[in-house]
Formats: C-alpha cells, sequence, structure tokens
C-alpha cells in the first residue's frame, strides 16, 4: 500500500512538470492574441492550474472573492508554503494576474520564456539596485491595470507558520497607489511540503480578505500597513486551518 502511495504521488508529481512545460508553450502562443494577455492567462489558470489540481486529486476552494473586484489593480499579498500556492492562486483568482518571481525560474525551458515574453518581473535578490528597477516595473505595470499577487515572506515555510513579512510588496503597492489584499493560504504545505517533489492528494482552502488602503498610510506608516496586513494573513490562515471560514466562490469541479 506504501508504494501504491508514493508511486501515485510520484505520478502526480511527473505529471505537474510534464503539464507546465505544454502548457507553457500553449501560453506562449496565446499571447499573440493580445489584449493585456488575457487568453494566456486563461490557459494558466483554466489549463494549466485546473489540469494539475484535477489529476493529483487535489480540491481548491476560495471564500472572500466578493472582497474585491477583479477587473481593479491591487497587489495580492499572500502567505508562502508551497510551490502550489501559485496554481492555486491562479485557479481561485478571476483577476488577469502577474507575480514578481526571483530570477531563477526564467531560465527554466519554455516556463521561462513564457514569463519574461508574459511580462512577469524578474527580481534579482542578490543585486539591490536591480531588485529596486524590478519593483519601479512592477509598479508601472500596476498603474497601467496590472494586478499583483506577491509573498512578501520570501521564502516557503517550513512548518507552516506565517513568517515576519518583507517591505518590497509595501512599497510596490504605495508606489503604484494601489490597495493590497490580504490573502490567506491553508492546506498547500501538505500537498507539496518544502523539500519535497512528490504531490500528494489534499484539500486547499483560500480566503481573500477585504483590501487595504494604502493612501491611509503612506511611506511613513509602511510598518504599520506591513503589521496590519500580516496579522490578517494569520488570523485567517488561523481560521482556515480550523474549518472555521465556510467554504465559498470558485472551486474545482
Amino acid at each position: 500500500m506504501r508504494v501504491l502511495r508514493y508511486l501515485r504521488w510520484f505520478a502526480n508529481s511527473l505529471f505537474c512538470y510534464l503539464w507546465t512545460f505544454i502548457n507553457s508553450f500553449i501560453a506562449t502562443l496565446a499571447l499573440c492574441l493580445g489584449h493585456q494577455g488575457r487568453a494566456s492567462h486563461w490557459v494558466g489558470r483554466r489549463s494549466w492550474a485546473a489540469g494539475m489540481l484535477r489529476f493529483c486529486g487535489i480540491k481548491a476552494t476560495a471564500s472572500g472573492l466578493d472582497n474585491f473586484d477583479p477587473r481593479r489593480p491591487y497587489v495580492f499579498v499572500a502567505n508562502h508554503q508551497s510551490l502550489f500556492d501559485i496554481p492555486a492562486v491562479f485557479y481561485t483568482n478571476p483577476a488577469n494576474l502577474r507575480f514578481i518571481a526571483k530570477k531563477s525560474l526564467f531560465y527554466i525551458p519554455f516556463f521561462g520564456s513564457y514569463l519574461a515574453l508574459a511580462g512577469y518581473i524578474a527580481l534579482d535578490r542578490s543585486n539591490r539596485r536591480k531588485a529596486i528597477a524590478s519593483h519601479d516595473r512592477a509598479a508601472e505595470k500596476i498603474r497601467h491595470g496590472v494586478p499583483i499577487i506577491s509573498f512578501p515572506e520570501g521564502t516557503r515555510s517550513a512548518d507552516g507558520e506565517v513568517r515576519k513579512f518583507k517591505k518590497g510588496a509595501f512599497m510596490l503597492a504605495i508606489k503604484a497607489g494601489v490597495p493590497i489584499v490580504p490573502v490567506s493560504i491553508s492546506g498547500t504545505r501538505e500537498v507539496l511540503p518544502k523539500h519535497s517533489l512528490l504531490v500528494r492528494s489534499g484539500r486547499i482552502r483560500i480566503h481573500y480578505d477585504r483590501p487595504v488602503e494604502t493612501s491611509d498610510y503612506g511611506v511613513e506608516g509602511r510598518d504599520t500597513l506591513m503589521e496590519k496586513v500580516r496579522q490578517t494573513v494569520l488570523a485567517n490562515k488561523r481560521l482556515l486551518d480550523a474549518g472555521r471560514i465556510p467554504d465559498g466562490g470558485q472551486r474545482q469541479e
């Protein structure tokens, strides 16, 4: 029984990698349709993310979708537990999202090419000047109506605890003059833990809280804003873990 379980997890992982490469190619072709990459994003959401969840036996549900307008630009700020955070957010969020990705992801065959062509932002953490330039480019995109998803812990949490947030995403939202939507994710660590390559079946819950207006804080109130958002993410994650936020909104069928 244990051998069969590991074989299933291995099959899930192999499918996810192959499915990512295939959909990266299709999504790149879809960029030719224009419309701010909406067709390409549809491929990412309805084919890539939905396909991985369905094949791996993962049920993803979201609540709080009525708290924000998917046609408006925001900086979505989420806790980070797993590589599966990204497809889970893509699947449940109807907005035409982009994210700031670490530079190494842009070197992955097909997938990295898609990220570059689709206008995702490469972040070079080893170079402060280039990192600032990356945030400036991201702020400009947001002003032109493109929402961004950020994981301000900077790395995946190995134990599921919400770590201290870094300031980049908050300065980005303040520069762009857009609200921040706190996003809490529960269950992805059980699906794909940090340092593991085996994808398990499971349940993912996501909650989107009400937007926090950055204009109420400004640069001087950045730290207060950062802690307010972190506490909201943390509180909602605990409620999700305990099953105390009802499921609703987008769900896998």
